[in-house]
């Protein structure tokens, strides 16, 4: 992971255990809120992009995805697939 600022770095992390616990609208809640302090980190635009995907917000995940690739990110092909 990038340096990102300290609130960022814990919403990040907030939003990765809700995701993990299947708690995706949580996840996209502290993903937006670690955007909002840290809008040039690659990895939470994508892990943004998984919660919504989970919720079957197709198009706001590729929209993430997207912004993840323009600041750095590798996303796999058949992640943007999912998309589709």
């Amino acid at each position: 992971m990038s340096h990102i600022c300290p609130d960022a770095d814990e919403y990040n992390y907030s939003g990765e255990r809700k995701y993990f616990h299947r708690d995706y609208r949580g996840a996209i809640g502290d993903y937006t809120k670690a955007i909002e302090l840290e809008s040039e980190d690659p990895d939470i635009f994508f892990n943004r992009g998984l919660a919504q995907l989970m919720e079957d917000d197709k198009r706001e995940a590729l929209r993430d995805f997207f912004r993840a690739i323009e600041l750095g990110e590798h996303v796999s092909l058949n992640v943007l697939e999912l998309c589709m």
